[in-house]
């Protein structure tokens, strides 16, 4: 009687365990072959067993190249499937995954590693995420040759491969993300040409075409915001100074040169110049951490850009002294007596490329050269330009305030 319930017990023991899942069928060998040279390999399959596992349905074999015809075509293991692996090129590392075109060719995975001449890490991981689920859903699908592909009617083609997974940002990197405003401001000399014409002040004179500095500085405030993390808008104002300065006249009693003190026009020129500029930004990495961009614009704005006209320096034979000692002048109608003015604008248009430097997430610098042109008032102008950055990362703010 014991003996007998001791059998019932351990029957009914068997029939309530969970049911193990069944061993891969023999026929469904899946083979991983890595391709390329033996110490690039090694790190690929390094990275990528521990995912896999020691399963008796996966078969590891390695190349030192891949067959003549790339992609290679389907070259599956009887009723299973092969993957392959390219890690001959350590800046770009490509997956061929079994496919569904007729003709055997698979699905081609690329993955884009910095520059340097060993395999990148986050590059091997990403690959073996890839292969991971390859070999988790050829494992879950019942019906060979084709696990990956989806059945489909003859009026409903097939949903195309999915596209390269983007290769994730170094967790060091302190680029700025979407969402994220920034306040900047810098400074900058311009450099440029503008035609034969009238100036601002003294219109009844006409100069020839100017070959020079813009102003002596400009300053730049600007506020911007990442719509995304390579894309950003801003507005920026180009704040420019001119130096003023008065024409002199040699004094034809003692050929010493004086400063022209009694102006015979009336007002003052221009000593500032103003405009507002709209910036399209890109980006793109530098450097492996992101911290160092490439920036390149394209700007579009209102306003006017200014070049000075020196004033005159009116020699002795063309200056007479009354007899108060007051100088006069033969002709004062040619005479600019102050600093005048050429102007650019009032459209101005162009684009700039430079440099971000992220010291953090919440401060940068940058370095720009830039190129503007201006209608209908034509010229054009070549500037370098810095500028620090503070950044704050309100699309995060947002996001964890929208979390309940």
């Amino acid at each position: 009687m014991t003996s007998w319930l001791a059998t019932l017990m351990l029957l009914l023991a068997d029939a309530t365990e969970p049911t193990a899942a069944a061993p891969p069928a023999p026929d469904r060998t899946i083979e991983i072959t890595i391709v390329g040279p033996e110490s690039a390999r090694g790190k690929m399959e390094e990275t990528l067993r521990p995912l896999i596992g020691d399963a008796p349905d996966v078969r590891w074999t390695a190349r030192e190249s891949l067959p003549s015809d790339e992609p290679p075509t389907e070259e599956r293991p009887e009723g299973g499937a092969r993957i392959w692996i390219d890690v001959a090129n350590p800046v770009k590392l490509r997956v061929y995954l079994p496919g569904c075109a007729p003709s055997g060719g698979g699905n081609v995975r690329t993955v884009e590693c910095p520059q340097g001449g060993e395999l990148d890490p986050v590059g091997r991981e990403t690959i073996a995420q890839i292969v991971k689920a390859t070999v988790q859903s050829l494992r879950g699908d019942a019906q060979p040759p084709f696990p990956l592909c989806q059945a489909s009617s003859e009026n409903e083609p097939a949903p195309p491969p999915a596209a390269p997974p983007r290769r994730p940002r170094s967790p060091r990197s302190h680029a700025r993300s979407a969402g994220a405003v920034w306040l900047g401001l810098g400074a900058g000399a311009g450099w440029g040409y503008v035609p034969e014409g009238k100036p601002e002040w003294e219109q009844h004179l006409t100069v020839v075409a100017q070959t020079g500095m813009a102003g002596r500085f400009h300053l730049l405030p600007e506020v911007g915001t990442m719509w995304s993390d390579d894309f950003a808008l801003a507005l920026q104002v180009r704040w420019e100074f001119i130096k003023q300065e008065q024409a002199t006249y040699q004094d034809p009693s003692t050929n010493r040169w004086n400063l022209v003190t009694n102006t015979v026009v009336k007002g003052t020129p221009h000593t500032q110049a103003a405009a507002g500029i709209v910036r399209a930004i890109w980006y793109a990495d530098l450097s492996s951490s992101g911290s160092i961009r490439l920036a390149y614009s394209a700007d579009l704005g209102g306003g006017y850009i200014r070049f000075p006209v020196r004033p005159s320096t009116v020699p002795k034979d063309q200056v007479a002294i009354d007899s108060d000692g007051k100088p006069t002048f033969n002709d004062p109608s040619k005479i600019i007596f102050l600093t005048d003015t050429r102007p650019m604008g009032m459209v101005l248009f162009g684009g700039s490329v430079g440099l971000i430097w992220h010291l953090s997430r919440h401060f940068a610098f940058a370095f720009d050269a830039r190129v503007l042109s201006g209608l209908p008032e034509w010229g054009i102008v070549c500037e370098g330009q810095a500028s620090a950055q503070l950044a704050f990362d309100v699309g995060r703010w947002l996001r964890s305030e929208e979390a309940p």
